[in-house]
């Protein structure tokens, strides 16, 4: 999923779908609203794009999910866009770890765990010892990738839209009550030296995400 708010995020986002497609991967893209610069620029790369059905990052999810299975995959993995640095240095390794059935959760070390910022922690290791008392694997749950087989995928479509990034830890905790196995992949997953300081806008978006990630827990019955 992507959106481009500036041109500097939108030459971060462009760099590594250009890299993704470059090594031979598809590349399904749901865009939240970019200019059509930033969209052409992208196409260009050979990826398929849609706009997002509605506003939301849920619906962008579901709507690039949704074209992976279309075309066929048999398994999709969800990134967010601004990961060059695990594309480029941890990618195939992680993708060559790939379970037969269930879900795939890029994890950090607890040395790479500890370059990202201080609230971020603080949020990040909260929701992911709860993510753990739901599954009963510690680890950590939150750097993002998810490689999902098929079957694994289809919680995401049951999401509520108002889970914001809650979606994740939805989809986990049905994948759990499914009895569909987790599997974490631990790597050096390292911060960007320039996502490594916080202001309080950002301080405040974690506060955010991480009530988004326990509604997403509670809300599986």
């Amino acid at each position: 999923m992507t959106l481009a708010r500036d041109q500097d995020e939108a030459a971060l986002i462009a760099r590594a779908i250009n890299h993704l497609s470059r090594n031979g991967h598809r590349v399904f893209v749901a865009d939240g609203g970019s200019s059509s610069a930033f969209l052409h620029t992208i196409a260009s790369a050979a990826v398929t794009i849609t706009r997002a059905p509605e506003p939301g990052l849920v619906a962008q999810v579901q709507a690039a999910v949704r074209m992976a299975l279309d075309a066929g995959a048999s398994e999709v993995l969800y990134t967010e866009p601004d990961k060059f640095d695990f594309f480029a240095s941890h990618l195939e390794a992680f993708l060559a770890s790939a379970p037969c059935a269930g879900i795939l959760v890029a994890a950090r070390t607890p040395g790479a765990f500890a370059t990202f910022p201080p609230v971020q922690r603080f949020a990040e290791r909260t929701i992911n010892g709860l993510t753990g008392h739901v599954t009963g694997i510690a680890g950590d749950y939150s750097y993002g990738p998810l490689l999902f087989t098929r079957p694994a995928v289809a919680p995401l479509f049951d999401a509520p839209h108002s889970l914001g990034w809650g979606w994740r830890h939805f989809v986990l905790a049905r994948a759990n009550a499914a009895r569909l196995p987790i599997h974490l992949h631990d790597g050096s997953y390292e911060c960007p030296m320039d996502q490594r300081g916080e202001d309080a806008s950002e301080r405040r978006h974690r506060l955010r995400q991480l009530a988004q990630n326990i509604d997403g827990l509670i809300r599986v019955r």
